[in-house]
């Protein structure tokens, strides 16, 4: 997984290799120098700041908020779904994740609508389907 930080110019959108940074930046006191190559600005990061983006960019990637309240949701459903036969498994732990997510990121309804396309797909073999009214 590649790692990555912004530039420091406000203006530029580039994003900046952590594991280069480390490995080709030039050293500065305690932290490194790098440009910026579209922008040619010199960065200057120290080596606290990158260690401190690579942890919170693991959080974000390994323990998310929206899947851990109080209980962290991939342990949830591997403890619910072990007695499931595996085709069914693996619907009614997308069923899980849906709806213990659904309040914690992006839209509900949209959330919890796949909470129920799934959940149908375990019970009657086929996605859900939505009358129009």
């Amino acid at each position: 997984m590649t790692r990555s930080i912004n530039c420091k110019n406000e203006k530029c959108n580039q994003y900046l290799n952590i594991e280069e940074i480390m490995r080709y930046g030039h050293p500065e006191g305690m932290g490194f120098k790098v440009a910026c190559e579209a922008c040619k600005q010199v960065n200057i990061f120290s080596t606290s700041e990158l260690e401190t983006h690579i942890e919170k960019t693991q959080d974000k990637i390994y323990q998310p908020s929206h899947y851990n309240q109080g209980i962290e949701t991939i342990s949830f459903i591997e403890q619910t779904i072990k007695d499931y036969p595996p085709e069914q498994a693996y619907l009614v732990g997308n069923t899980l994740k849906y709806l213990s997510r659904a309040p914690h990121k992006g839209s509900k309804e949209e959330d919890l609508k796949k909470a129920r396309n799934y959940l149908n797909r375990a019970i009657e073999g086929e996605w859900f389907k939505e009358v129009k009214k």
